[in-house]
């Protein structure tokens, strides 16, 4: 089982490498949405090769056996076909015991996807023949991959590293949304007084000055110099 930091492309990547016939995403609604729409980008499977199931008040067994069918056809454009069950708890006992059945005999280039906020209503059989991926709450929405990677590992870089990463991100048009995403950033550590808050002051006042003329190169060193 894995247990995610927010931070997923490591997971990703792992999983897309070598992905299970079968999983079972754990986590809230807007956590295991994007962790599935990543997966499914990083496998190239094409919108015609994904089918999905839509819940009712239960899933029945003859929704399990029309998805068992179309899953069973060679992929469209794709090298796999996904099918995908949300809110997994709300399988009957005849469609998760039709879903086991597949499970255990999965159709070639095939991975299989139950949703849940909780392992209630899942049978322990099904969930022993998946791989699960518990995704804990995102913190940090709208954040874009590449800023993270920018502010998990700015305090590590040399002064010289600073100044270059100060200079790419100065011809960024759109600088004010990269402070919005760090201050997103440095939002998780406040409660718990780690948070620089100097580095927070400075930012603050940086989004004042970058609607003035001012060397937004030079700007960005000085914060950098903070971390």
């Amino acid at each position: 089982m894995y247990h995610l930091p927010v931070k997923k492309e490591l997971i990703l990547k792992t999983e897309c490498h070598n992905p299970s016939h079968a999983y079972i995403l754990i986590g809230d609604i807007s956590s295991t949405d994007e962790f599935l729409k990543k997966f499914i980008s990083e496998l190239q499977v094409k919108s015609v090769d994904v089918i999905k199931i839509i819940p009712d008040a239960s899933i029945k067994i003859e929704q399990i056996r029309n998805l068992i069918r179309a899953i069973s056809f060679t992929p469209h454009s794709s090298r796999y076909k996904i099918a995908i069950i949300p809110e997994a708890g709300k399988l009957t006992q005849d469609a998760a015991n039709t879903l086991l059945k597949t499970l255990e005999e999965p159709p070639k280039n095939s991975i299989i996807i139950l949703i849940a906020e909780n392992y209630e209503g899942l049978l322990p059989t099904v969930i022993s023949r998946c791989r699960i991926i518990k995704i804990p709450k995102n913190n940090l929405p709208n954040i874009s991959d590449e800023n993270y990677a920018v502010f998990e590992t700015i305090s590590g870089l040399s002064v010289r590293e600073k100044f270059d990463l100060a200079d790419k991100i100065s011809k960024n048009n759109k600088l004010d949304n990269f402070f919005n995403d760090w201050l997103r950033f440095l939002e998780k550590d406040l409660l718990k007084g780690k948070t620089n808050k100097k580095l927070i002051r400075i930012i603050f006042e940086a989004q004042i000055f970058i609607k003035k003329n001012i060397n937004k190169r030079l700007m960005l060193e000085n914060i950098f110099l903070e971390t």
